[in-house]
This record gives C-alpha cells, sequence and structure tokens, in this order.
C-alpha cells in the first residue's frame, strides 16, 4: 500500500482503505470524488476481535481479493463486524457471514479459489470453522454502480 488509511465506524466495525483521497463521513465513505464501492468484502462474526487483529485481517483480505479478483488494492474495500449477536446452526459457537461484491470477475473459478483462502484465514484467525460460516458472492452490472461522479 502506498497509503493506508483504517477507520472504526461503529463499536465493531472496522474498514481499511489504501487510498489517499479518502474520506469518512458517518453515512458514506467517498474515495475521491465518488462512493468506493468495488470490490467490497465484509465480514461479520460473533467473534470478539481486538483492532489489532482486524487491522492484520484487513489487510489480508485486502490482498486475497486484489490478487484472485486481479483488482487494484487501492479500490478494495474490507468492513469487519465482530462480536455480533450472532447463532448459525442454532448456536452461539464461533461464526461468520460473508460477502465479497464486485464489478465483474465473480466465477466459479475465482469464488472457489476465494473460499479456499478465507477457510484458513477464518479458522487459524478466528476460530471459525469451515461448516461455521457462508460467503456470498455477488457480481453488479457496472451501470448500478456510482463512481467519482459517474457509473462503471
Amino acid at each position: 500500500f502506498s497509503y493506508m488509511v483504517a477507520v472504526r465506524l461503529q463499536r465493531s466495525a472496522f474498514v481499511l482503505f489504501s487510498s489517499p483521497q479518502t474520506v469518512v463521513t458517518p453515512h458514506n465513505i467517498y474515495c475521491g470524488k465518488g462512493l468506493l464501492k468495488m470490490p467490497v468484502f465484509t465480514l461479520e462474526t460473533n467473534v470478539e476481535v481486538k483492532p489489532d487483529l482486524q487491522k492484520a485481517l484487513s489487510e489480508k483480505l485486502t490482498q486475497i481479493v486484489s490478487q484472485v479478483l486481479s483488482k487494484p488494492s487501492s479500490y478494495v474495500a474490507v468492513k469487519i463486524s465482530s462480536g455480533l449477536a450472532m447463532t448459525f446452526g442454532g448456536t452461539d459457537a464461533p461464526c461468520a457471514l460473508c460477502s465479497l461484491t464486485s464489478l465483474g470477475q465473480i466465477n466459479k473459478e475465482n469464488n472457489t479459489e476465494v473460499s479456499s483462502q478465507l477457510a484458513s484465514l477464518l479458522k487459524d484467525s478466528l476460530g471459525v470453522e469451515g461448516n461455521r460460516y457462508y460467503v456470498t458472492f455477488v457480481d453488479l452490472d457496472r451501470s448500478n454502480v456510482g463512481y467519482n461522479g459517474s457509473v462503471f
């Protein structure tokens, strides 16, 4: 990263950007003149994650998304919400819900690679077993995403 800004938006939410033009307001996160949306990785978990680990996770998730989707890391947004009241399969054992939204590059090959790397990361860093989380992949149409005063 040439420049990194980490922002704590809520009690347990952490967002990492690697752009020098990042501006945060209470309701929106902007990069330059437009809303930064692509790609976005969201991790919600019932595990309480300390700020140092949140930063390390955000950096690793940025790296995974950037490499697998062949997107510049400066466009990757990561949001981690931890310590949430969540259950999975009827128990409150460590669990997570994840999503990856992107303009393109959402396909079986890339999704499988992200899933593989995510499984290791969640188990090693949060103790979330592979059968205790879902990850959803969303491929948005370029005309449905605004950035820098226009749409893609």
